[in-house]
């Protein structure tokens, strides 16, 4: 809590840094997000963790969210796909999750693949 009371003071002086004419006459409010306010908005952030599932080495990278979805497949659900910021490559609050899923449904159902041809 004490963080959260300092914490844009410090920003601000930072900021004043770049930009002098900033001061707190121009400053609406501040917002201090800290694992407990991350943990008590949503049951998903356990311990205020953003990457949304534990941190085990059992989930590392490409094991995400739990090594028996780590393909984005649930097993034995025929055409039953998870796709979510719990999933790897994002491990948090990005798309590429998303995309990395359809991916693996456009090569089982021999779908458009936007990527062929391309880097990415």
């Amino acid at each position: 809590m004490q963080i959260k009371k300092e914490a844009p003071d410090h920003f601000l002086k930072e900021w004043q840094r770049y930009a002098p004419n900033m001061t707190w006459d121009n400053v609406i409010a501040t917002n201090i997000d800290t694992p407990w306010d991350i943990m008590h908005r949503s049951d998903n952030f356990l311990d205020g963790n953003w990457g949304l599932v534990s941190g085990t080495p059992s989930q590392w990278c490409a094991m995400r969210p739990i090594p028996e979805f780590a393909q984005y497949q649930i097993p034995g659900i025929e055409d039953f796909w998870m796709s979510s910021g719990s999933c790897h490559f994002s491990q948090g609050l990005t798309g590429w999750a998303g995309y990395n899923c359809y991916k693996r449904i456009a090569q089982k159902l021999d779908l458009w693949k936007p990527w062929e041809g391309r880097l990415y």
